[in-house]
C-alpha cells in the first residue's frame, strides 16, 4: 500500500500476464484478483501466477517502469528488492527505489527514480501482503486420496472420483481381466473388489490367491477389518454393508463426495500424499498392473492429485506456498497440499551422497511437492525407519538388503513391540510372486522392554535435511 494514500495497492493493472504494467489502484483487498504478493527470496511474486515477478523492465535505470516478467529468479538481474525503511529498493541499483511516479493517484504507473527517501512523497510502502484476518477450519496432515495407485494399483481397492484412473481390473459382471487401466465410473470405482482382493476361483478369474493371502495377513498384523473372499463379493457400492469403516485398510475411503462433506464440516486443509512401498506392492501387482518403485509410484500418484483437484476447483485448490494456503482458505475453499510418503526418494538406495537427495528433493520441489517424509517403512539413505511391525524388518531386506539394525528399547519410552521372523505365508509369498526367497531374515533379539531400530540418520541425511531445498 502507498504511504502516502492507504487506500491505493499496487495492482497488476488489467491482469498477471507477462509484461503487465504495475499500477496503482484503490479498490484491491487480499480477495481481489492481481493484488496480492509474495516476498520471495528477494523477489515480488504475483500471488495470482507465482511464475511471474516484478522486473525493472528494460534495466535498473531512472524513470524504468516496473512490469512483470515470467523468467525471473534470486540470481537475476533486475528481479530482486530489498525491502528497506518502508521502500522497495533495486538490488541491481540499490541508489534506485520504487516511485508511485506522478503522484499516488487511482492508475498512477510505478517507476524507478534515484531521489527516494522514507521521507519524500510516493516512495514509502507498507507491505502487508495479507489481510489481518485470521483463517478458520480444521487441518488434516496425512491423507491418501490417491493411494489406490500406489503400491502397484492392487493393495488398495477402489478411485476417488468419475474419470479417475482406476487399475486395471474387470468391470462388473467381472468378465475378461482388463490389463490396461480404465476411466472409473462410480460403480466400478466402488464396487466389484472381488477381483482384485479375492482369491481366484470358477468364479473370480480375474481373482489371485497370493494376494489375497497377502492382504488377509497384512490385516491381521495391523489390526485392521478383515474381509473374508465372502465379503468381497458382496462388499462397496451401492449400499456399502461393510466399507468404508474407519479400521480399513485396503478399501478407497476418500471417493470425492466424502471429501466434500469434510470440506463442509469444516476442512480447510487437506496434505494428499503420494505412498508407496515395493515390498508390498510386488507381492499383490501382477502383469500389466502399475509400477510398484517409489520413484515412478509417486510421479503417477503427483499427477493423478493435481488432476483430481482441477477436476474439483469448484471447492479445492493446490497451494504451493503459505500464501497461496492462506488465499485459498480465505476465499472459502480447500487448499490441498502435495506430499510424498515413499520409502527411497528417486529409488535412491544405500550410500549416495547428500547432494543426490537434495537434487532429489529439488526435482519433487518441481513437481508441486511440499510436504516430505523423510524415512518411511525402511532404512533409506537419510536414516533408519521405526521398528513396529514384522512385515516392514521383511521389506528392509528386501529393498535394502538387510534388516533393521535392531536394539533394546528405554525402559521409560514404553515400547513393547518385539520383532518375530516372518510366518511361513511371507516366505510362500515371496517365492512364489517374486521369484525369490527372503535371504538374511534378521534371528529375534531378545529384550526386557521392546525393540528399536538403533540406525539414526546417516551423514548424507543430516547434509539433505539441512539444505534450503529439502525444507524450503
Amino acid at each position: 500500500m502507498s504511504d502516502t494514500t492507504l487506500n491505493l495497492a499496487v495492482n497488476a493493472y488489467g491482469g498477471a500476464a507477462y509484461g503487465t504494467v504495475l499500477k496503482l489502484v484503490n479498490n484491491c483487498n487480499p480477495s481481489i484478483t492481481d493484488c496480492t504478493w509474495t516476498y520471495h527470496k528477494g523477489m515480488l511474486l504475483s500471488d495470482t501466477n507465482a511464475g511471474l515477478a516484478v522486473n525493472a523492465y528494460g534495466g535498473a535505470a531512472n524513470g524504468t517502469v516496473l512490469k512483470l516478467v515470467n523468467n525471473c529468479t534470486a540470481n537475476i538481474s533486475d528481479c530482486t528488492w530489498s525491502y528497506q525503511h518502508g521502500m522497495w529498493v533495486s538490488d541491481s541499483n540499490p541508489s534506485l527505489a520504487v516511485n508511485a511516479y506522478g503522484g499516488a493517484t487511482n492508475g498512477t504507473t510505478l517507476t524507478l527514480v534515484n531521489n527516494c527517501a522514507p521521507n519524500i512523497t510516493d516512495c514509502a510502502w507498507t507491505y502487508t501482503g495479507r489481510s489481518a484476518k485470521p483463517l478458520k477450519g480444521w487441518v488434516d496432515l496425512h491423507t491418501h486420496p490417491l493411494s489406490y495407485l500406489g503400491f502397484g494399483g492392487k493393495l488398495i481397492y477402489g478411485a476417488v472420483d468419475v474419470g479417475s484412473t482406476l487399475p486395471p481390473v474387470s468391470p462388473p459382471p467381472f468378465g475378461s481381466c482388463n490389463t490396461t487401466p480404465v476411466a472409473a465410473t462410480e460403480a466400478d470405482a466402488l464396487s466389484g473388489e472381488n477381483q482384485v482382493h479375492g482369491g481366484y476361483g470358477t468364479d473370480n478369474a480375474c481373482g489371485d490367491s497370493i494376494r489375497y493371502q497377502v492382504i488377509q495377513n497384512l490385516e491381521q498384523q495391523l489390526q485392521a477389518a478383515n474381509f473374508t473372499d465372502d465379503t468381497f463379493k458382496t462388499s462397496g457400492w451401492p449400499n456399502f454393508p461393510t466399507w468404508p469403516t474407519w479400521d480399513d485398510v485396503v478399501d478407497q475411503k476418500m471417493w470425492v463426495e466424502w471429501i466434500r462433506r469434510s470440506y463442509q464440516g469444516g476442512l480447510r486443509v487437506m496434505v494428499a500424499l503420494a505412498v508407496n512401498n515395493k515390498l508390498l506392492a510386488d507381492m499383490t501387482r501382477g502383469p500389466g498392473d502399475l509400477p510398484g518403485d517409489d520413484f515412478t509410484s509417486a510421479d503417477l500418484q503427483i499427477a493423478a492429485i493435481k488432476s483430481f483437484v482441477g477436476r474439483h476447483s469448484d471447492f479445492m485448490q493446490i497451494a504451493y506456498n503459505s500464501n497461496d494456503l492462506y488465499n485459498i482458505v480465505w476465499l472459502n475453499k480447500l487448499a490441498v497440499v502435495i506430499g510424498v510418503e515413499i520409502d527411497n526418494i528417486g529409488n535412491l538406495t544405500g550410500n549416495v551422497p547428500g547432494s543426490a537427495l537434495v537434487t532429489e528433493v529439488d526435482r519433487l520441489y518441481g513437481e508441486g511437492v511440499r510436504y516430505i517424509f523423510p524415512v518411511h517403512l525402511v532404512d533409506n539413505p537419510i536414516g533408519g525407519a521405526a521398528a513396529y511391525n514384522d512385515l516392514f524388518n521383511v521389506a528392509n531386506v528386501y529393498e535394502e538388503g538387510t534388516g533393521y539394525t535392531l536394539g533394546c528399547a528405554d525402559q521409560a519410552s514404553n515400547i513393547s513391540y518385539n520383532y518375530n521372523p516372518p510366518s511361513v505365508w511371507i516366505q510362500v509369498g515371496a517365492f512364489a510372486k517374486l521369484k525369490t526367497n527372503t535371504p538374511g531374515l534378521p534371528p529375534p533379539v531378545p529384550c526386557p522392554t521392546g525393540n528399536v531400530n538403533t540406525r539414526g540418520l546417516t551423514p548424507a541425511g543430516v547434509q539433505a535435511i539441512k539444505e534450503d531445498g529439502v525444507v524450503g
